[in-house]
């Protein structure tokens, strides 16, 4: 790979988990106080997103084709925040993460129209989201230099990493670079 098109990829990945960083952390503070919810019922499925009182969940239940009219996207926000998990479902744990996959219990109350059907529950704090996508970033940030410091102190080229030893020219023969 040529090095243009790594550097390229690195800083665009960075930017992509810098905007996703950002994103999360401004979903965090907003949810705080109140839910939010993205859901797409389909004709054979209904997915939820919410965010509420810190935490992010994912909801996705898959139904006959009976149950459901196709509806597509849809969109709701509350002030209760912790509005979003369900009353039949245990939640998360302390710490923000749960998993929970069963099937629902006789006939729920909302808008299932019967029981017995599989769900699946995925709760993720928001910190962990905000923790995750800023260690690329500032492992990315850190590894310039600390590189550069490395090869400085072993008597590299700084560019390509060429070993120097014996070197008056001042030019690296490896890359050309100046030292």
């Amino acid at each position: 790979m040529m090095p243009g098109m790594k550097r390229f990829l690195l800083t665009a990945t960075s930017f992509i988990s810098l905007l996703i960083l950002v994103a999360a952390a401004t979903v965090w503070v907003w949810n705080i106080n109140r839910t939010a919810y993205l859901s797409y019922y389909g004709r054979s499925c209904k997915l939820t997103l919410a965010s509420g009182g810190g935490l992010m969940y994912l909801d996705f239940a898959p139904d006959s084709s009976l149950l459901n009219e196709n509806k597509g996207w849809e969109a709701q926000a509350s002030q209760d925040p912790m509005s979003v998990w369900n009353r039949i479902t245990p939640g998360p744990a302390f710490w923000g993460f749960g998993l929970y996959l069963q099937t629902t219990i006789g006939r729920p109350a909302g808008n299932w129209s019967i029981g017995g059907r599989p769900l699946c529950q995925i709760f993720v704090p928001c910190w962990f989201v905000v923790l995750l996508s800023a260690m690329y970033p500032t492992i990315t940030f850190i590894r310039g230099p600390y590189r550069r410091y490395r090869r400085r102190k072993k008597g590299l080229c700084l560019a390509c990493g060429y070993n120097l030893t014996g070197n008056v020219t001042g030019i690296c023969s490896e890359c050309g670079e100046k030292i």
